[in-house]
C-alpha cells in the first residue's frame, strides 16, 4: 500500500486524488465532531464550506430534524444550534437529526477530497477502525486539514496513528516522506501532551476550550468510521451510496 500524508488543505491541489482512497483528518475538531455525532445517533452530516451555504442547505432539508453546527475562529457561529466542540454532540442532542456543519478547515478539506474514489473520516478516536477499512487499498492519501493552511500537530498524530495501526496489522507499506516524518514523531502515550503544546491547542486553551483537547486526544476508543458520499456523511455501515 502506498500512503501519502498531505500536510494541509492548502497542499491538496498538488496531489491527484482520483482513483485513491482519501482519509480527511481534522482532529481539532471537525472530524472528531463528525465521528462523535454519528456514533451518538445523528443520521447524516452535510458539510458546507461557507456559513451562508450552510444556512441555505439547512433550509432545503425540510423533511428532517436539522441542526446547524460550526465555528469561525474556533467559536460557535451566531444563530447556530451547536458549535464545533465534540462535547456538545451528546446523544440527547443529536440523535435522529441531520446536521449541517461548516468549519474553518475541516469542511474545506472535505470539499478538496471530492474527486477521490472513496472519502473516509479519521481522527485519533477512530484511527485503528479507519485502518481496518483501508487494509485492502493500494493507494491512500491522508489529508490533514491543518490550521490556517499550515500543518497541525494533532492531524499529523492521527495520520501517524492510522499508519501505525496498518503496520501493526502486517500491511506492507510504502510511505511518502511526510508520512515517514509523521510516523517518526508519533508517540501513542504523548498525544495529549503534544497537542497541548501545539499552536492550535494553545489557541483553544486561550478560548477556554481546553477540555476539547483531552476529548480529542483519546486514541482508538471508537469503531465508528464515517464516509463522505453523495454530499453527505454517514457511518460506513449505513452507506447506501
Amino acid at each position: 500500500m502506498h500512503i501519502e500524508v498531505i500536510a494541509s488543505v492548502a497542499e491538496a491541489a498538488q496531489y491527484s486524488l482520483q482513483d485513491t482512497t482519501v482519509v480527511v483528518i481534522d482532529v481539532l475538531r471537525a472530524t472528531t465532531v463528525i465521528t462523535v455525532a454519528l456514533q451518538n445517533g445523528a443520521l447524516e452530516i452535510y458539510p458546507a464550506v461557507e456559513v451562508e451555504q450552510a444556512r441555505d442547505l439547512a433550509r432545503t432539508l425540510t423533511s428532517r430534524n436539522v441542526l446547524l453546527a460550526g465555528e469561525r475562529q474556533a467559536l460557535r457561529i451566531p444563530g447556530f444550534d451547536l458549535g464545533n466542540s465534540p462535547r456538545e454532540f451528546i446523544p440527547e442532542r443529536v440523535r435522529d437529526t441531520a446536521i449541517v456543519l461548516t468549519t474553518s478547515n475541516g469542511t474545506r478539506a472535505l470539499e478538496a477530497a471530492r474527486s477521490a474514489s472513496t472519502v473516509l473520516i479519521g481522527c485519533l478516536l477512530n484511527a485503528a477502525a479507519v485502518a481496518l477499512h483501508l487494509e485492502n487499498c493500494s493507494s491512500v492519501s491522508l489529508l490533514c486539514s491543518g490550521t490556517a493552511n499550515h500543518a497541525d500537530i494533532s492531524d499529523c498524530l492521527a495520520a501517524a496513528a492510522i499508519i501505525h495501526a496498518l503496520s501493526a496489522r502486517g500491511v506492507a507499506l510504502e510511505l511518502g516522506d511526510f508520512a515517514r516524518l509523521c510516523l517518526a514523531y508519533f508517540a501513542a502515550d504523548r498525544c495529549l501532551e503534544l497537542i497541548q503544546d501545539s499552536f492550535h491547542g494553545q489557541r483553544l486553551v486561550q478560548l477556554g476550550l481546553e477540555e476539547d483537547l483531552g476529548f480529542c486526544s483519546r486514541l482508538n476508543i471508537s469503531n465508528a468510521v464515517p464516509r463522505f458520499v453523495d454530499d453527505r456523511i454517514v457511518l460506513i455501515d449505513e452507506d447506501r451510496g
